[in-house]
């Protein structure tokens, strides 16, 4: 009798440590997708374009969408590898200011259309 609860106890025990550790392999190998909805001051299609393509090439990220119409970039990204920061800072590095651009910060300008391009040194 004693061998029968020993085993039992053995295959429960065997049961739930192979049915937790396989979880703790599913947290690890799904992604966790993140979005972030923010505003860039870009408004016409080739700032579009630039900046979707631009954000595509980063580590992490799945889906862009920029809107020229409200400037809103709606950003999906995997959470695991990016983040919020990482991205405002690609944007900049595109050519674009955030919301979140510190003021004073040079920005080299993706776009001509907007008033205030800024020129490298190198081009002046």
């Amino acid at each position: 009798m004693k061998t029968l609860k020993f085993l039992t106890s053995g295959l429960m025990l065997l049961t739930f440590c192979l049915y937790s550790t396989s979880g703790f392999a599913q947290v690890k190998k799904s992604a966790s997708t993140v979005e972030v909805k923010v505003k860039v001051d870009f408004n016409c299609a080739d700032g579009k374009a630039l900046i979707e393509k631009g954000l595509k090439k980063e580590p992490g990220i799945a889906q862009v969408f920029a809107d020229a119409k409200t400037g809103i970039v709606s950003v999906y990204f995997d959470g695991y590898k990016t983040n919020r920061e990482k991205i405002f800072l690609a944007i900049e590095k595109i050519g674009y200011t955030t919301e979140h651009t510190p003021s004073g910060r040079k920005i080299i300008k993706a776009c001509n259309h907007s008033v205030d391009v800024v020129k490298p040194d190198s081009e002046k």
